[in-house]
């Protein structure tokens, strides 16, 4: 390995982001373990087994068929891994609303559809055959009459029609009044003589009628109106005198009688049409049914495609709400917390960051006599690091090279460094600590010692 010289040296992440939601929303709650320089474990695995179970079912009993992902199953998973949660109680609803839909119409739908797709091939095959035996009867019975009035009725027919009503649409009115029979004296005559008269004296008295009357209000009335009569407990009529009888008045409406203009009809020629319109009518729905045994042919596919597309759609739902869970793509440390609680946040925009420092990257500028290349060999020897006398020394390999503008000789060097198992750190009495390079350290150059070769 030959020897460069350093320009500029620092220790920069492996790894660093600044973690934001997908989506708008306000910050709901924040984890226990979400403090700054916490330690944090990498939940991307966490988060890629969820997802592969979103689509799976209940495998038996009552609730066979619907789907487990609920809400709070989603919530309790991530619970521990939660960064920040974002409010998504309505989310939440959604999900469960769209499981509960998905469940009702693969109850009715879905769940027998391979005992369903046979029955409905065979009662189409049924109605087909019932629609083609009506239309050759339909045929049949057009063309019989279709000769019938070829040789008798094929002419015009004229038709008056006449209609008969009481005035007022009221029929006849009858009513019934009590009244006593009407009473006649016989005619006789009277003879007196006698007593010195001349002669006997003949004095005659004419036959008295006696008009029909009612009693009524304390007097006899004639009879005018509908009398309404009352019988005592002992049978016999109140408030009238003499022997009754039933006397009936009938009040006849007059008959208004009305004649329509005539009307003319061509039976052959209606028959004609309602014959072939029944026909066309079932021609169509034959070609209706063949379209139906077709699609019937897939039944099955297109019912799992149906109970697919609604998984889909509770999927898209359970997606959202797994976009309100911050948690970390990587270990690393908690560097930085840019929002609390209760704030808004919009859709990309940083909640907080996290570093990891399993492996470094030494970024600087480098003077080096000769080519450098990716994958060159990286000795480093630092004195004096941290002003405290002691040593460290580093080994690794340049992952990113740039020529530098002002020299052939400089170079824009990133170098990796392992740094899962910490540095070695010699101190001068001779011992030696492990540590862990806190980020961002710069390193003296005049202290710095750096050596680069081929593997």
């Amino acid at each position: 390995m030959r020897p460069g010289k350093i320009r500029s040296l620092s220790v920069r992440p492996y790894k660093s982001a600044d973690l934001a939601f997908a989506t708008p929303g306000i910050l709901g709650r924040q984890g226990n373990q979400t403090l700054l320089g916490a330690a944090v474990a990498s939940s991307a695995a966490l988060l890629e087994s969820i997802q592969q179970r979103l689509h799976e079912r209940v495998a038996g009993g009552d609730r066979k068929g619907s789907l487990v992902a609920t809400a709070q199953s989603l919530e309790q998973d991530l619970a521990c891994a939660a960064l920040f949660v974002q409010v998504n109680g309505k989310l939440g609803a959604e999900i469960d609303q769209a499981i509960a839909k998905h469940r009702s119409l693969y109850l009715q739908n879905f769940a027998d559809s391979a005992a369903i797709g046979p029955i409905l091939r065979a009662n189409n095959a049924a109605r087909q055959q019932d629609t083609l035996d009506l239309q050759q009867r339909v045929e049949t019975r057009y063309q019989a009459l279709r000769q019938s009035y070829a040789a008798s009725h094929a002419a015009v027919v004229t038709s008056t029609t006449s209609e008969s009503r009481h005035a007022g649409d009221v029929a006849p009115v009858t009513k019934t009044y009590s009244a006593p029979l009407q009473v006649q004296t016989e005619s006789y005559k009277i003879t007196i003589g006698g007593g010195g008269l001349p002669a006997a004296m003949v004095h005659t008295v004419d036959p008295v009628v006696a008009n029909p009357k009612v009693f009524k209000n304390g007097a006899f009335q004639p009879i005018s109106e509908e009398l309404a009569v009352d019988m005592n407990a002992g049978g016999s009529y109140t408030g009238t005198r003499g022997v009754l009888t039933q006397v009936s008045e009938t009040l006849q409406k007059p008959v208004l009688t009305t004649t329509e203009m005539p009307s003319h009809a061509y039976p052959s020629a209606d028959e004609d049409i309602g014959s072939r319109s029944a026909l066309v009518d079932l021609a169509a729905g034959r070609k209706d049914l063949e379209v139906e045994s077709l699609q019937l042919l897939h039944f099955e596919s297109i019912v799992d495609a149906e109970d697919e597309a609604l998984v889909l759609d509770v999927r898209l739902r359970q997606l959202a709400f797994l976009d309100t869970f911050l948690v970390a793509p990587f270990a690393g440390r908690i560097t930085a917390i840019f929002k609390d609680v209760g704030e808004f946040v919009q859709a990309g925009e940083p909640v907080l960051r996290i570093e990891s420092d399993e492996r470094l990257r030494l970024v600087g500028l480098i003077q080096f006599k000769g080519l450098v290349g990716v994958g060159d060999q990286v000795a480093l020897k630092v004195r004096n690091i941290f002003e405290g006398g002691d040593e460290l020394r580093m080994a690794g390999s340049i992952v990113s090279v740039r020529g530098h503008d002002a020299d052939d000789d400089e170079w824009d060097l990133i170098i990796d460094i392992e740094n899962c198992s910490g540095q070695q750190l010699s101190h001068p009495d001779g011992s030696v600590e492990t540590i862990h390079l806190p980020l961002n350290v710069q390193f003296d150059r005049f202290e710095t010692e750096i050596a680069l070769g081929r593997p």
